[in-house]
């Protein structure tokens, strides 16, 4: 057997999912009761679930995770060496805060580990997926996919974003009549720093002014002859201000709403489904996966 990996969405047709876990600072891996090999937390995505909703239901079966957090890091493809019978899985991480007794389930244990044992379940795949997170959980998606995946560009902008999160939540603005989701921000004016054109953009978008750190994570995005440039921020909210719409944005009423961060997660990895019909709704809700998903990978440690 063989395994490869991809970034988050390149792949259809989830028959998997895994999830890479972490508890007190060690790897967790679990133990089924008639083998004598550790494995990762994951198994079959079921009719009418999603593989984030497959994700959380195979975490609490296989290891009693009940409080946690976890992300989508990547997909995977794992089959015969000569690639002819084959399935497509999604990995997460998550970081688990506590543990209840497993489920009556085929798992028997759960174990911390300071690296990954020799018997593994699935040797083929499981160190491939922890090499994958090592290498590319601080790389922007153009990093990983390449020139090509949004075609070739002739002109540029940059953009700047930040990440608000509070109490489980996250800011997003909402533009009810298109039924889009967007991270605040905006495109970089003459003169301006990225923070500066960050806080502007979060005032402008939310009312809300908000301090920033420095920059997070860069999503460079391609569309038609267009490279976009993507800054993220992580923002703290510090006071109110007045929304300044432009008039693209009135007319697509945009507003402001807090959800919860596993939600904003959840609409973001549904960015597949506009394949062939939203090219530029797939490739803004692929780089605010992306951007989201790394972020919350660096606040996890």
């Amino acid at each position: 057997m063989i395994s490869k990996t991809y970034p988050i969405g390149i792949l259809k047709q989830y028959k998997y999912v895994v999830t890479l876990s972490f508890y007190e600072g060690k790897l967790l891996l679990s133990r089924h009761k008639y083998r004598t090999t550790w494995e990762t937390q994951g198994g079959h995505v079921e009719a009418g679930e999603t593989p984030f909703e497959a994700a959380k239901r195979e975490l609490y079966e296989e290891s009693g995770a009940v409080e946690y957090d976890i992300v989508p890091l990547c997909d995977y493809w794992a089959g015969t060496e000569d690639e002819s019978k084959g399935a497509n899985g999604m990995v997460f991480c998550a970081k688990i805060r506590r543990l209840d007794a497993i489920p009556e389930s085929e798992m028997a244990e759960v174990k911390t580990f300071d690296t990954l044992p020799d018997n593994l379940t699935y040797p083929a795949i499981t160190p491939n997926l922890f090499a994958y997170l090592k290498e590319h959980e601080k790389k922007s998606i153009f990093d990983i996919v390449g020139d090509n995946y949004f075609g070739t560009f002739t002109k540029a902008r940059a953009a700047c974003r930040a990440i608000i999160i509070e109490d489980g939540k996250i800011l997003l603005s909402y533009e009810k009549n298109n039924d889009q989701w967007m991270i605040p921000g905006g495109g970089l004016e003459a003169g301006e720093s990225e923070p500066e054109c960050c806080i502007r953009e979060v005032a402008e978008e939310t009312g809300t002014c908000v301090e920033v750190s420095e920059c997070k994570l860069e999503i460079d995005e391609y569309y038609e002859d267009w490279k976009w440039i993507n800054y993220y921020f992580i923002g703290r909210i510090v006071g109110r201000a007045d929304t300044h719409l432009t008039e693209r944005e009135k007319e697509a009423g945009m507003e402001p709403r807090w959800i919860p961060v596993e939600e904003a997660i959840r609409i973001f990895a549904n960015h597949q489904d506009y394949a062939a019909t939203d090219e530029m709704r797939r490739g803004m809700y692929l780089r605010e996966c992306t951007a989201l998903s790394r972020i919350l990978l660096d606040m996890l440690k």
